[in-house]
């Protein structure tokens, strides 16, 4: 672009510098336990578990930890009453931080496309929630893809659980979803611009 100074009073000179726009940059640590399931669940205090409604019209759910192929999968005939009827989640691990950006993102398919639901929060009481950050209605494909979305925390510092959500909404259909990868990383917010005044061109 074209940055005019003034080099005397009275004239006016132009000089010419490159600006490289760049995306959120996050940090390479993810703060999910047993990302990729490579390994089998801690059998005391499991670092991922499966939840599903046992009553009324209760689907049929089936999971498969592969450790080799590194992959979760969950089959299911039926969606239950709602999203919230069939839950992976990871709790008792992560904790978020007021003011901090963050990236949740998961690599996953399933075996005929529907939609599924992320979230961020912590439950409390008598079936209270404290929600963080959600996104519904993420669709997934019959192919692997990457699917994510940022939230900032203004909320207090506090444990959280992350929930898969798996059951019925608009679009469900009978499959097995598979997920591959599950990444929670922070923003980094180092400075990247070495000249942020630019006072160098060239």
């Amino acid at each position: 672009g074209f940055i005019e100074r003034i080099l005397e009073a009275g004239n006016i000179g132009t000089a010419t510098t490159n600006v490289h726009v760049v995306s959120m940059l996050f940090k390479e640590a993810n703060l999910i336990s047993n990302p990729s399931f490579k390994d089998p669940f801690n059998e005391t205090t499991p670092e991922w578990s499966l939840w599903y409604q046992n009553w009324g019209a209760a689907p049929v759910v089936t999971p498969t930890l592969d450790n080799v192929a590194g992959t979760y999968s969950i089959a299911m005939v039926g969606g239950g009453d709602a999203a919230w009827a069939i839950q992976v989640v990871q709790d008792n691990v992560l904790t978020v931080e007021r003011g901090k950006t963050y990236r949740l993102s998961l690599d996953a398919f399933s075996s005929a496309a529907r939609p599924i639901n992320m979230a961020v929060g912590y439950a409390f009481g008598d079936n209270q929630y404290e929600q963080y950050a959600r996104q519904d209605a993420i669709m997934l494909d019959t192919t692997t893809g990457t699917y994510d979305f940022v939230f900032t925390v203004t909320k207090p510092t506090h444990a959280v659980k992350l929930t898969i959500e798996l059951g019925n909404q608009a679009g469900f259909a009978d499959s097995t979803v598979v997920l591959e990868e599950v990444r929670l990383q922070e923003h980094d917010s180092a400075p990247i611009i070495n000249d942020g005044g630019f006072e160098s061109t060239g």
